[in-house]
């Protein structure tokens, strides 16, 4: 039991707890936002790189770091995509 005795069982039959409403609407607000703010890391880091590949003045080198740096936040981003994504399919 839980110090306010909330003690469910999940899907698997193992012990857990019930979050409250208040919770999980927190986690996803944070969710959310987490993944619009990796969206706009992302993509001005992509435009930036394009702003670089089209540049006649920016080395090539430069260039290259860009994208691996882009495509570094394209993952980020889109790690945050899939856990709303799968948060947002639960039933709570």
């Amino acid at each position: 039991m839980t110090h306010n005795g909330a003690l469910t069982y999940r899907q698997d039959g193992e012990k857990g707890h019930d979050m409250t409403i208040k919770t999980l609407e927190y986690i996803h607000r944070l969710l959310v936002e987490e993944e619009a703010k990796t969206g706009e890391v992302y993509k001005a880091a992509r435009k930036l790189q394009h702003e670089y590949e089209e540049s006649e003045t920016t080395g090539k080198d430069l260039a290259k770091k860009q994208e691996a740096a882009a495509d570094e936040y394209m993952k980020i981003h889109i790690a945050a995509e899939n856990a709303l994504e799968e948060f947002e399919s639960h039933e709570w």
